[in-house]
């Protein structure tokens, strides 16, 4: 049986709302010569692979921040884990431009029974908002990996998966040094988001209705209570769709489009920066 420290192991972290569950249920595990461990069995991965005579491994999870509404917390413990038990592993981020990344995380927010105006969610100029600003820095991910780790992670961003998904998919299979039939991957996205006006009713219905999780000892009681939930969420979005847009008078937009502007500006720096490093890391590849 081979030791820990004599196999293959790539790890895809993220970041959420970047592709992720498309990789994970379609493309990662079409991959050939290489054993995915899919995203549900991640949290056994060092007794999956211990137990394998495989050469390589794949885990795929967001763990890099931790899983919560918001969702922008470091999880220097997790990572300190993994590095742990893979020190030699190579990391593989996605980004995506701070201004879009940041639509899709508020609308998730939304999704997952956030109430909040978008400033509340994200105040760009005082920074009072839930979300604080220094959390979007990218370069912090980055810099984390490069702490924990002996290799640099490997970037690709989420714009270049939506406009070119059979590049992508073919520089991760060159990355790894495995093979896959494209006429096997789909290449439509996995979620289709709620359109702004659900978006709306379901905010205005979790202001009236806020969420409380269930302090139920039972573990099955509690998911039932979430279920519940979402399943309201999702009957009100599907709802809504039959509201005419003449009696929909709410014309102020869920997230103003100069807010956007503003955000992308501000990162703009720190989003050159991973465009930069990416470029580097895919030269010294080739």
């Amino acid at each position: 049986m081979k030791k820990l420290s004599d196999k293959d192991i790539y790890i895809h972290l993220g970041l959420p709302k970047t592709g992720s569950t498309y990789l994970q249920r379609e493309v990662f595990p079409r991959f050939d010569g290489i054993h995915y461990i899919k995203k549900r069995h991640f949290y056994n991965h060092t007794g999956i692979i211990s137990a394998s005579n495989a050469q390589k491994y794949l885990l795929s999870h967001e763990c890099i921040i931790k899983a919560n509404t918001i969702g922008l917390i470091r999880d220097n413990r997790r990572i300190a884990a993994l590095a742990e038990n893979y020190p030699e592993a190579k990391i593989i981020l996605f980004f995506r431009r701070h201004d879009s990344w940041i639509k899709s995380r508020y609308y998730y927010y939304i999704r997952k029974n956030g109430y909040r105006t978008f400033d509340e969610f994200l105040d760009i100029n005082n920074d009072n908002g839930l979300l604080k600003l220094e959390k979007l820095e990218f370069k912090r991910d980055i810099a984390l990996v490069e702490d924990f780790f002996t290799h640099k992670p490997c970037i690709l961003f989420h714009e270049e998966l939506i406009k070119n998904p059979q590049k992508v998919i073919t520089y991760l299979a060159q990355i790894m040094g495995v093979t896959f039939n494209n006429k096997r991957i789909p290449s439509n996205p996995v979620n289709v988001a709620f359109n702004p006006k659900q978006l709306k009713i379901i905010r205005r219905f979790n202001s009236l209705f806020r969420y409380r999780p269930s302090k139920n000892r039972y573990k099955p009681i509690r998911s039932i209570h979430r279920n519940m939930r979402k399943l309201a969420i999702h009957t009100i979005g599907l709802l809504s769709l039959g509201i005419p847009d003449f009696l929909f008078t709410d014309n102020t937009p869920l997230i103003p489009d100069e807010k956007l502007e503003q955000l992308r500006k501000q990162f703009d720096n720190d989003w050159h920066f991973c465009l930069n490093y990416a470029q580097k890391q895919r030269e010294l590849f080739f």
